[in-house]
C-alpha cells in the first residue's frame, strides 16, 4: 500500500511539473523587443553622415544605438515600447598614443555634432516608441 501511495505522489508531481512547463512561454511578455525607429539627422540643414544615434529609455534604462550613414540616415531595431531620450554621438577613432600611453578609442573631432546634442539630458530630443511599430525619428541640430 505504501508503494502505491508513493507512485501516486510521483505521478501527481510529474503531472504538475508537466503542466507548469506547458505554460512556460505561451503568454506574450511585455518585454518583447518588437519596435524600431529610423530617420535622418541633420546639422544646419546638412545630413550628418558619421556618428551614432543613441536612445536611452526614460523609465527602465537600456535603449539602443544605430550608426549614421549616407544622407544622415540611421535605423535602430529591437526596441521596447516607451519614451526615449536621444543623443547624437560623434564617430570614434583610435588615438595611437604618444608611446607612453596605450592606444585608445576617442571621439573624432567633428564640428557638425555640437556638444549640446552629445548628452541626452541637454539635447532636447525625445522619442516615443509604440510596441510592434516602426517609428520615425528625424533630428535637426542647429
Amino acid at each position: 500500500m505504501l508503494i502505491a501511495s508513493r507512485n501516486c505522489v510521483r505521478a501527481l508531481l510529474v503531472g504538475l511539473f508537466a503542466v507548469h512547463l506547458a505554460g512556460c512561454g505561451s503568454a506574450p511578455t511585455t518585454l518583447e523587443r518588437t519596435a524600431s525607429v529610423s530617420g535622418i539627422v541633420t546639422f544646419a540643414g546638412q545630413p550628418v553622415e558619421e556618428g551614432t544615434v543613441e536612445l536611452a529609455d526614460v523609465k527602465v534604462g537600456g535603449g539602443g544605438a544605430g550608426p549614421l550613414g549616407p544622407g544622415g540616415k540611421y535605423e535602430i531595431k529591437g526596441l521596447l515600447a516607451g519614451r526615449y531620450k536621444v543623443s547624437i554621438q560623434p564617430p570614434v577613432v583610435e588615438d595611437k598614443g604618444d608611446g607612453k600611453t596605450a592606444p585608445r578609442k576617442v571621439p573624432k573631432d567633428v564640428a557638425n555634432i555640437p556638444a549640446k546634442y552629445r548628452n541626452d539630458a541637454t539635447s532636447g530630443f525625445t522619442l516615443d516608441i509604440v510596441d510592434g511599430e516602426a517609428a520615425e525619428g528625424n533630428f535637426k541640430m542647429e
